[in-house]
């Protein structure tokens, strides 16, 4: 059983260095590792090349190749990629020294599994602060759109468990792994949770500074799902009154009372949000 890591880079010199010394640090080593140069016009180029020199005995491939977003950086270092599992780690993230060997241990615990994950620290590493994630189980498409319990960063496929290409459209950059998750569930693909917290996700990078424009890609992506029959119309019905609450509660703490009455009329109708908009339109924040 073989492990490959998959390293999209752009633009990443900040975080780069921390990234790839977790991989060096793994107490279980990687059987290849596959790092793509997405267009990068920063010193990404340069923190590889030293990474290579500092590091000549691992199995490095490098893609180099013009800016073609996440999602297709991801398809073709899959399609480098050999070995028979693939764990993903974005450039502005952390594993911990165990990480890979806890995911031998549960691919040869569950050799069913199509997809293991595994949940995530949420981290600031300007502040240093640092909490768990709150997760749970996949029980339904909904699960994975409501409760992101799946972060790149903290899961690995089996190859050949079906086509794992990413969607590459800019309309949803930044969600095409729940898409992804979402066909692999329609699939049936096995999916196996595992307790370690082994990920320090990265706050304050990537999809987590523009609220706005991500919502908007988020909406974009479960309605291509739903066009394309992977989640139900009454799954998409309660997936948006949630995200509209998720955005109320968000608009409310921000003191924009007139964003989040709009938002809990749009959400599911319970005592909660009826309450909460009653607040909201009297300007009192909670």
């Amino acid at each position: 059983m073989t492990i490959g890591v998959l390293i999209p880079v752009f633009n990443a010199e900040s975080t780069l260095t921390e990234t790839l010394n977790s991989v060096v640090h793994q107490t279980r080593l990687p059987d290849a590792i596959c790092i793509v140069n997405d267009g990068s016009t920063d010193r990404s180029a340069s923190i590889i090349q030293d990474f290579l020199t500092a590091h000549p005995d691992l199995p490095v491939e490098i893609i180099t190749r013009e800016n073609g977003g996440l999602g297709s950086a991801r398809n073709a270092g899959m399609e480098k990629l050999t070995t028979d599992y693939i764990a993903f780690l974005d450039a502005d993230d952390v594993w911990t020294p165990h990480k890979l060997e806890h995911i031998s241990k549960a691919i040869l615990n569950h050799p069913e599994a199509d997809l293991i994950y595994h949940p995530i620290w949420e981290w600031c590493a300007e502040t240093g602060q640092i909490r768990k994630r709150r997760d749970q189980p996949i029980l339904s498409p909904l699960d994975i759109w409501t409760h992101n319990p799946i972060t790149p960063s903290a899961c690995a496929i089996r190859k050949k468990a079906m086509d794992w290409s990413f969607e590459t459209d800019p309309s949803i950059h930044g969600v095409e792994d729940a898409l992804l998750w979402t066909v692999a569930l329609f699939h049936q693909c096995t999916f196996v949770r595992i307790p370690n917290v082994d990920t320090r996700y990265r706050l304050g990078h990537g999809m987590t500074k523009n609220e706005e424009e991500h919502e908007c890609h988020v909406e974009n992506a479960v309605e291509l799902a739903a066009n394309r029959g992977w989640i139900s119309a009454v799954d998409l019905s309660k997936f948006r009154a949630q995200r509209h609450y998720h955005m109320a509660r968000n608009a409310h703490k921000r003191r924009e009372f007139s964003n989040a009455v709009q938002h809990y009329a749009a959400s599911e109708n319970t005592f909660k949000s009826s309450i909460l908009k009653l607040l909201a339109w009297a300007h009192i924040r909670v």
